[in-house]
């Protein structure tokens, strides 16, 4: 045996989900079930102070955004007073949206590469089409949207790893990944500082649910010893409620080893058999320690509680990360504490701006029938009845006392609206756009730039801008399939088949940690997905819809152009059409591209052995030179120029299909 195939021989299996090497606190004395009440709540405790401030402008920003607030209870109070009237225009979510947009037109997509000699590239596609069917069947697309939509309306949004039964009567297990509804239902330790929160040490996910739906799921837990004494529980039980907690933390479950050999080889007494016969072997191969270290075992609990005791658990975590994934908005740091916001924030003085502003318009605008008559009492006596009303009713006739002397009763010019307000709610318009990065480009607004290149740059100029949510969305994605693929061999340990999903969607099943005779390659092969290291890679970019149709639309576009290239890529086109037989259209076609029919005879052009060989530097007789058709002929295969290939539309028949389907 080789160097490197006995080092991987040293490879221990990972195994499966593992009991918690703790004992369980449900089995402990109470007073240390109270100590680990008392640290799960001051650890909440901490949260909830240090993250006090994000927490009250994150709820402002949410309600602003949604219309309230928008006007302080003072000036409503006095504007209803006065008979003003007090309108919100709210155009916040118009500028909200378009950043939502931009996530929602670019998809990301997690690729997994091996990381070491031990991994396998094939198992890596496993990986990653396992991923895939992971994220179709938990609908991860709408729980990675719904977390970034809260980072840009308030400033951080959510999402988590579960772990289920496949079904009721399986012990397989299987990932999900779910959605956090409630942006303001987790904590995360508030001393992380990694952006997508890979450094916390613990979390909460809370919610308050009635006393009586607590006692119907928790009957054993006493809830009058805390009747009369509420401050030692404030805000784990109200009158009518009690906070219920899943609460993740770390703890050191001990020690293991690592080894760095000389050649250059990492080996982990957790992962390797590091005996001291494995040493003695590696020295008779010539390989010996260069270092080697402690390291503490990390491992993740969970346990459900509230504020006086343990409801469930604790269990150990199968990964170790907490499963709670932050996605957040913009941070600053300010005297040692992080501040996140999202568009709304800056935005709001401008909003107000614009509501009081077309307000007063609106309020001038109104005004301008009721301008008041000027007329002595004389000339009104008699008739008070109409003149009262003659702002509110459309009469055919007034009269009035005609007093001699006197002139005839006239209406007060209208109050005007002036023209610096509505120049200055358009001002107020612009200062929305600025304090959000939403150029008037990519609203579909109208602006001084004219050629296609200038508003292509504008709009680029709001993504820049704004790049920082979609940038952090798919960090916080990242971290989530690093964890996805650590959980991986540890809840899909045993043979099973499983289905995985290829990029364009496509299904296919496959057996794991069995080996299977493949029949495509006649080879025995086995996607073992307890062995070797994997990473993962988020890219975002065009979905795959929207990327066929870009490719169909420069495929027809080449073929208009390029007519003689038309029949080797004609399978392909329709290939990349989206109507009913389109996919048995284009097998018809490629049958007969020349290509294919080159390939299926043996006779392809690329392949010197099928060709006829001739005396250096000659050409067969009557023959032109190698790689070129003869003299007012096409290439091989092609039909001559100006005309169709024989048997396949024409690109102007494919360009009118296209059409039709409203794809150029």
């Amino acid at each position: 045996m080789n160097k490197d195939d006995f080092i991987k021989s040293l490879t221990r299996d990972k195994g499966g989900l593992k009991p918690a090497s703790s004992p369980r606190l449900s089995t402990l004395e109470p007073m240390e079930r109270d100590d680990f009440v008392r640290v799960a709540k001051e650890r909440f405790k901490m949260c909830v102070d240090m993250d006090f401030e994000n927490r009250t402008l994150a709820k402002e920003d949410v309600l602003f955004m949604e219309g309230r607030g928008q006007w302080s209870d003072e000036v409503k109070e006095r504007y209803r007073a006065d008979g003003r009237p007090i309108l919100t225009i709210n155009k916040l979510p118009s500028f909200a949206d378009q950043v939502k947009a931009d996530i929602r037109n670019n998809k990301m997509s997690i690729k997994v590469n091996p990381v070491d000699d031990i991994s396998d590239p094939k198992t890596a596609k496993v990986f990653a089409g396992l991923i895939k069917n992971i994220e179709m069947q938990s609908k991860a697309e709408q729980v990675y949207l719904h977390a970034g939509d809260s980072a840009i309306d308030c400033g951080f949004g959510g999402m988590k790893i579960n772990t289920k039964y496949a079904d009721e009567n399986s012990f397989d297990q299987e990932i999900v990944i779910d959605h956090i509804k409630n942006q303001f239902s987790f904590y995360l330790d508030p001393f992380h500082e990694k952006i997508d929160g890979s450094d916390a040490n613990y979390g909460f996910i809370f919610e308050d649910i009635e006393r009586q739906a607590f006692e119907e799921q928790w009957p054993d837990v006493p809830l009058a010893s805390i009747e009369g004494n509420t401050n030692n529980y404030a805000g784990w039980f109200t009158a009518e409620t009690v906070k219920v907690a899943e609460y993740y933390w770390k703890e050191i479950s001990g020690h293991k080893t690592v080894y760095l050999l000389s050649s250059g080889d990492v080996l982990d007494s957790d992962l390797h058999n590091t005996s001291k016969e494995t040493f003695k072997t590696l020295d008779d191969m010539g390989l010996y320690k260069l270092q080697e270290r402690k390291v503490d075992k990390i491992k993740v609990m969970r346990a459900i509680v509230n504020g006086t005791d343990i409801l469930e658990g604790p269990d150990e975590w199968p990964g170790s990360h907490i499963p709670i994934i932050p996605v957040y908005g913009k941070e600053v740091q300010i005297e040692g504490r992080t501040i996140r916001r999202g568009i709304v924030r800056n935005a709001k003085d401008s909003q107000r701006m614009y509501n009081y502003f077309r307000s007063t318009i609106t309020e001038t605008l109104a005004l301008q029938p009721k301008a008041p008559y000027l007329a002595t009492p004389e000339q009104v006596e008699g008739f008070e009845h109409q003149w009262e009303g003659a702002n509110r009713k459309n009469y055919s006739v007034i009269y009035y006392n005609d007093i001699q002397g006197a002139p005839k009763p006239q209406r007060e010019p209208p109050p005007m609206a002036s023209q610096s307000m509505f120049a200055e709610a358009a001002t107020v318009n612009d200062d929305m756009r600025a304090t959000t990065g939403v150029t008037e480009a990519k609203l579909g607004l109208r602006s001084n730039e004219v050629s296609g290149v200038a508003i292509a740059e504008r709009r680029r100029e709001s993504d820049l801008a704004n790049f920082v949510y979609s940038d952090n969305l798919r960090m916080s994605v990242e971290y989530l399939a690093r964890q996805v693929v650590e959980l991986i061999p540890k809840i899909y340990n045993t043979s099973r088949i499983i289905r995985i999903l290829g990029d364009d969607g496509s299904s296919d099943t496959i057996k794991i940690n069995e080996e299977v005779f493949n029949e495509k390659t006649g080879e025995l092969e086995k996607h073992d997905l307890k062995l070797g290291k994997y990473d993962v890679e988020v890219s975002v970019g065009p979905a795959f819809d929207t990327m066929r149709l870009e490719s169909l639309q420069h495929m027809i576009d080449i073929a208009g152009k390029v007519p003689h290239v038309f029949p080797i890529i004609a399978d392909l086109v329709v290939g990349n059409m989206d109507f009913k037989d389109s996919a048995e259209m284009a097998r018809r076609l490629k049958l007969v591209n020349p290509l294919f029919q080159n390939q299926n005879q043996g006779q392809s052009p690329e392949d010197p052995e099928n060709q006829e060989q001739t005396p250096e530097g000659q050409t067969p007789e009557g023959m032109p030179p190698q790689g070129q058709p003869p003299e007012g002929m096409p290439p091989e295969g092609m039909p001559p120029q100006g005309q169709p290939p024989q048997g396949q539309p024409t690109p102007e028949m494919l360009k009118a299909m296209a059409a039709q389907m409203g794809i150029v």
